[in-house]
C-alpha cells in the first residue's frame, strides 16, 4: 500500500464509537471502510494470530509508546492533512522549526526525539525517533531501531532484531489510527529498509519517558515569532497558511499501515501473563484521536472553522494517570 494522499470520510456509523462505554473497543476496520477503497471488505476481516512472548512484550510496549507519542507530539504532523487543518498549519510550523533546531545542532536520534518533544510536533521521522526512545527506555529486553523505507518516504521504529528472527514489531504513530503491528503485517516499509539508529537493550534510561512528556516546551509566542523570522514570505494568518500548504506542499491522509485491520494477536508475555492485542482503539482513545484530528467525535465529520485549542502534554497529563509500562512490574 502506498502512502495515501486522498482524504476519505468515515463510512462507518458514528454509533460504532458512541456507545457511551469508554472502554469498549471500536472496530477500526468497520469505521474506516469506504466504497472508494477497492476490496475493503475482503481485505479487512477478523483474524487471530498467535505470537511469541517476545512479540507480545513488543506489542504491549509499542502501543504504550504510540499512545505516549500522541500526547508528546500533540500538535501532530506537519504533513498530515487533518493535523494541518485542525491546527491551522501550526503542526507544520512546529515541525520545520524543530528540524531547523536539531539540524543546526547536529543532534543524534535521541536528541531529535527530545527536540521534537519540545516543539510538540513532527512528521514520521520525528515520530519514529520519539517512539524508538520510548520503547528503548521501557525496560524491554530487545533492541529498538529507527528504520527508513527505501521505496516510500517513510520512517518507523521497530522492536526486535530481524537478523535473529522475523518476529519483529513495527511502532508507527504517524498514521491517524496507527497501532502496534508485526512487521510482516505492515505495508508502509517495503523490503530491506535502511537502519538509521539502534538502541541496544537497556541502553536508554527509564527517565526518558518523563523527560519527553514533562520537560519544558516551546511557547506559542516563540513559535510564531521564529517562523515569521525564518519564513517572512509565508502567511502569518493560520487559515491562509493552511490554504497555501494544502496547495503547494506534499501532504498525506494516512489512516493506517496495516494489511488487515481485523487482526488480533494472542499470547503470553515474558512474565507468563495472557494478552489479546488488536488494531482497534478503546472508545475513549478513538474519540481523543478524532479531537486531535479536528473531527467531531459525535458524528465523525470535520469541525468547520474551529481550530482546536493547544493543550500541552503537561496540561493533558495533569488531569489523567498515565503510568509507564515497564516490563516486569
Amino acid at each position: 500500500m502506498p502512502l495515501t494522499t486522498q482524504s476519505l470520510p468515515f463510512s462507518g456509523s458514528p454509533d460504532l464509537y458512541n456507545s457511551g462505554d469508554p472502554d469498549r473497543r471500536v472496530p477500526i476496520y468497520s469505521v474506516l471502510s469506504h466504497p472508494a477503497i477497492a476490496s475493503v471488505s475482503s481485505r479487512h476481516k477478523e483474524r487471530v494470530k498467535h505470537v511469541s512472548a517476545g512479540q507480545m512484550d513488543a506489542l504491549l510496549v509499542a502501543n504504550q509508546a504510540i499512545d505516549d507519542t500522541w500526547k508528546i507530539l500533540n500538535r501532530g504532523s506537519g504533513n498530515q492533512q487533518r493535523h494541518l487543518a485542525s491546527t491551522e498549519g501550526d503542526s507544520f510550523k512546529r515541525t520545520i522549526l524543530a528540524r531547523a533546531d536539531y539540524q543546526q545542532h547536529q543532534q543524534d536520534w535521541p536528541g531529535i526525539a527530545r527536540t521534537a518533544a519540545r516543539f510538540e510536533a513532527g512528521n514520521c521521522g520525528e515520530m519514529a525517533a520519539v517512539c524508538a526512545l520510548l520503547c528503548a527506555s521501557s525496560g524491554i529486553n530487545q533492541p529498538v531501531s529507527v528504520l527508513s523505507s527505501t521505496i516510500h518516504d517513510h520512517a518507523v521504529a521497530q522492536i526486535g532484531d530481524p537478523r535473529v528472527s522475523d518476529k519483529t514489531v513495527i511502532v508507527d504513530a504517524w498514521p491517524e489510527f496507527g497501532r502496534a503491528i508485526r512487521t510482516k503485517d505492515f505495508t508502509l516499509l517495503g523490503p530491506q529498509p535502511s537502519v538509521q539508529h539502534t538502541y541496544l537493550p537497556q541502553h536508554a534510561a527509564p527517565q526518558e519517558r518523563h523527560r519527553l512528556l514533562y520537560d519544558s516546551k516551546v511557547s506559542q509566542k516563540q513559535i510564531d515569532r521564529d517562523f515569521a523570522t525564518l519564513y517572512p514570505n509565508s502567511p502569518k494568518d493560520g487559515k491562509k497558511l493552511l490554504h497555501e500548504l494544502l496547495l503547494t506542499a506534499p501532504t498525506y491522509a494516512q489512516q493506517h499501515g496495516a494489511k488487515n485491520l481485523g487482526l488480533r494477536y494472542q499470547g503470553e508475555d515474558s512474565m507468563g501473563r495472557s494478552h489479546q492485542v488488536d488494531l482497534n482503539l478503546s472508545e475513549a482513545q478513538f474519540k481523543q484521536r478524532l479531537i486531535q484530528l479536528g473531527i467531531n467525535p459525535k458524528n465523525g465529520k470535520p469541525t468547520p472553522g474551529n481550530r482546536r485549542p493547544h493543550t500541552s502534554a503537561m496540561e493533558n497529563l495533569k488531569q489523567q494517570n498515565a503510568p509507564s509500562l515497564v516490563l516486569g512490574e
